[in-house]
């Protein structure tokens, strides 16, 4: 234990060792008008695996949930029970609480399940989604094995007046509205965003899990979610920039029954409310090779989920067979200094205080937990063709000592004249258990220990141009992961089930990723391929839950994405096909699927108005498949999409 404080000590010093210094100015920032970049935006220069979603796909998807952005364009599996309801990632076959997600650089995981749901992230709030890959994830935040992902806004914004609308309808009486509207100057910057999202969701299925087997219409299965985020940027000089932001949801949604279970259900109303508010306040410094930043937030959520009688359509307090009640607070602090020295030479340290608290009648009482977390991060350039980055990261939950979680990587240029890029990375990790898996009465353990994990990956970056004719992009990937004390939920034979550290899981797989963009005449096109192989098996020799050589459940080992994009003048058309292999399940197997989406537009570029009018229809060939278990999934479907955007400084 002595050693661990020792390390916290060291860290801490680095952390102020570095403020007094002065240099040159590189940090300086000349701020421009917005500029839409198009490409596969991977950083082939970092020595872990890094990466941008592409804005032409965030654009086209503007109107949907962030689950459906990542399950359409990266290796990032979404487990999704259907639209509008929960939706969690499996990134490199990891699990769900596995994938760090952040807003801003602040966690948005629950304290309680340690998920995120992909379905209440709206794509339209963020100006930006980045990718950590595995043991990147380090440099935001620990726990994240799989990876993590970053929701961006911008700091500031060129304050260029811009009003912008936008209106969808879809099949089984969806409907989805956004609205934006950017404000400011040189020193003042409003930016303003409003979603609307419902649907009956009363799609038609075939249910061939009772009998007989018959055509049906999903019941309650509607949704809605309201929602919007307000930011304010002041920069009073070239120095400074102070920021605020707030991002306030309400949602609901009728959870619908089961296949198997549609009729005896038939009675009962399953449904939840979620309302929750997040914000944060920031100050940036930057001055010559130095930038220091400060940040805190305060996050409150509300959830609340409910089973009832419903024999008369009029459920009330006496018919309820479940309510649960979970409040959660949370405030976090974070600073980080940065300072860029000669010879390639970088220097990045910072700290975490985390403050969580739930207070739910799921648990004996208010549930607390403490965390505080430094890390340092160096980085050195060698000949302009080698770069090697070493970062260590501590943390201490409710006075416990982590090990030292290290992350090593290097990236090398092989061809001096050729954007040809070797990358390799290897590094520790350790996930705290959830406040569920410590105390859900009943069935809580208190006991758990972390899961601890070391993953390790190597890849090579290609980038090839022939002018505005052809420009190609790849990436492939290899990745492996051990972790140690996996933690899963048991049958204790009494009634209920408890969370154990019962598994030793290995992962790896491979990622390949082509992009082929280019202009002939007066016409673009674009091509898209991505591909993920990835296998998870349960190598604890004392588990009898699981062979072996089984993949883990809901883990499919190929998954695949592709997109043909063809624009003759302002007219487009987008093919996307998306792929998911057999998965297992509990005592079962979910064959794989294909799916298929075309979406045909027009854009009108006036010169202060843009329009664009879109119809896309989904699951072209109406395929009939289910991403989960006995939930239904809906067949061909349509939607129409138009948007209006004003821009008064154009």
């Amino acid at each position: 234990m002595r050693g661990l404080h020792k390390y916290h000590l060291i860290l801490m010093f680095i952390l102020f060792l570095g403020m007094d210094s002065t240099g040159q100015m590189v940090f300086d920032t000349l701020f421009l008008n917005e500029l839409e970049v198009l490409g596969y935006e991977v950083d082939y220069l970092a020595t872990t695996k890094k990466s941008t979603i592409d804005s032409m796909f965030k654009q086209s998807l503007n109107n949907v949930d962030l689950g459906e952005l990542l399950s359409s364009y990266t290796p990032v599996f979404i487990r999704s029970y259907g639209k509008g309801s929960l939706a969690t990632a499996s990134f490199r076959g990891t699990g769900a609480s596995h994938t760090q997600v952040l807003w801003n650089d602040f966690r948005l995981n629950s304290p309680m399940l340690g998920q995120t749901d992909f379905s209440l992230l709206p794509n339209s709030f963020f100006d930006e989604v980045e990718l950590h890959y595995g043991g990147a994830s380090l440099v935001k935040s620990s726990g994240g094995f799989g990876g993590g992902i970053n929701l961006i806004n911008e700091p500031f914004h060129s304050g260029t007046p811009v009003v912008s609308l936008s209106q969808t309808y879809g099949s089984f009486n969806t409907w989805s509205s956004s609205a934006g509207l950017n404000l400011g100057n040189e020193k003042f910057a409003s930016n303003t965003r409003f979603i609307y999202q419902s649907s009956k969701n009363d799609f038609p299925y075939y249910n061939d899990a009772i009998i007989p087997a018959q055509e049906m219409k999903q019941d309650k299965a509607d949704y809605r979610n309201i929602g919007f985020t307000q930011q304010f940027s002041y920069r009073p000089n070239v120095h400074h920039i102070l920021s605020f932001s707030t991002w306030n949801q309400w949602n609901f949604r009728n959870n619908p029954p089961l296949m198997t279970g549609v009729e005896s259900s038939e009675w009962k109303k399953e449904y939840q409310d979620d309302i929750f508010t997040r914000n944060t306040l920031g100050w940036s410094y930057h001055k010559n090779r130095s930038r220091f930043e400060l940040k805190a937030a305060y996050f409150y959520e509300n959830f609340t989920y409910n089973l009832q009688n419903d024999s008369d359509g009029l459920p009330d307090v006496g018919d309820t067979l479940v309510h649960s009640l979970n409040k959660t607070n949370g405030v976090f602090v974070k600073a980080k200094y940065e300072r860029s020295f000669q010879k390639g030479f970088e220097l990045a340290t910072g700290m975490d205080v985390d403050f969580e608290s739930v207070n739910s009648n799921n648990y004996y009482e208010i549930k607390q937990r403490n965390t505080q977390s430094l890390f340092v991060q160096v980085k050195k350039d060698f000949w302009s063709r080698l770069k090697i980055s070493l970062l260590l990261r501590t943390q201490m939950s409710d006075a416990d000592m982590l090990p030292l979680m290290p992350l090593f990587g290097l990236n090398i240029k092989l061809l001096k004249n050729q954007d040809l890029y070797l990358r390799m990375s290897i590094s520790r990790n350790y996930h705290l258990p959830t406040l569920n898996d410590l105390y859900w009465y009943p069935g809580g353990n208190e006991n758990l220990k972390p899961e601890d994990g070391f993953e390790a990956e190597a890849g090579i970056n290609y980038a090839f141009s022939a002018g505005d004719f052809l420009l190609i992009k790849t990436d492939i990937t290899a990745h492996a992961s051990k972790i140690n004390n996996w933690i899963q939920w048991v049958d204790t034979g009494s009634g209920y089930w408890s969370p154990e550290n019962i598994n030793k899981v290995f992962a790896r797989g491979v990622e390949f990723t082509a992009h082929l963009d280019g202009h002939a005449g007066k016409s673009n096109y674009r091509i898209f391929f991505e591909y993920a192989y990835t296998r998870t098996s349960n190598v604890n020799e004392t588990s009898n839950d699981i062979n072996d050589d089984d993949q883990l459940i809901y883990i499919p080992r190929h998954t695949g994405n592709g997109l043909i994009s063809w624009g003759y003048r302002l007219y487009y058309i987008n093919w996307n096909v998306h792929y998911v292999g057999e998965q297992n399940t509990i005592g079962s197997k979910l064959p794989a699927y294909v799916l298929n989406d075309v979406a045909i537009g027009k854009q009108w570029d006036f010169e202060k108005v843009g329009l664009e009018a879109r119809f896309k229809v989904n699951n072209l060939f109406d395929t009939d498949y289910q991403a989960v278990l006995w939930r239904p999934m809906p067949g061909r479907n349509y939607e129409i999409f138009l948007s209006f955007k004003l821009n008064r400084n154009k």
